[in-house]
């Protein structure tokens, strides 16, 4: 049987003349002021997270509130055309017909019609209002199906009412006739 180990000898803190419970305390003191340095960054940090955050809200609430300014300010020639055009109607208050004055606001209305169909456009909006065309349920809605000679099952063959897109989004699909 061996004799039991002899406890290992400790080695005595460095002797440079302070005691060590005075340096552990100062390395302690070190420790918690940096932990409380790291901490008030820590803060910092996540507040100016929280500020960012909530700027970027306000900022993308900002944006969707007036995302359609542009557009209002394409569609304001065409009010204004509207309100020129129902003041100028051909026959106000029992006054007579003219033709020439009729002519002139029918003419006056197709313009309009023009002028909004241009705001529409520039805009990213285009029609869904070809016929002869196949049959596309993203884009089509079929009210009915009709025999048709010459002309393959499943084309459209009348646009009932054009759809339209914004820019590759269907916003309405067009309602359409299809052949069978």
């Amino acid at each position: 049987m061996n004799p039991p180990a002899e406890p290992a000898a400790q080695t005595p803190p460095p002797d440079n003349g302070v005691p060590f419970e005075a340096l552990a305390k100062e390395e302690l003191a070190k420790a918690k002021a940096l932990a409380d340095e790291n901490m008030a960054g820590w803060k910092r940090a996540m507040a100016d997270y929280a500020n960012l955050k909530r700027e970027n809200e306000r900022a993308a609430t900002e944006l969707a509130k007036y995302a359609i300014a542009g557009f209002v300010e394409k569609l304001l020639p065409v009010v204004e055309s509207f309100r020129k055009a129902a003041d100028s109607r051909p026959a106000k208050n029992g006054e007579p017909l003219d033709e020439t004055r009729v002519k002139q606001w029918v003419d006056g209305i197709g313009h309009v019609r023009s002028q909004l169909e241009s705001a529409l456009v520039s805009a990213g909006v285009t029609s869904i209002d070809k016929d002869g065309v196949p049959f596309d349920p993203a884009l089509h809605d079929a009210m009915m199906m009709e025999k048709r000679e010459g002309v393959a099952a499943g084309t459209v063959t009348k646009v009932l009412e054009p759809g339209c897109k914004l820019h590759d989004r269907v916003i309405r699909p067009a309602k359409v006739v299809v052949a069978e």
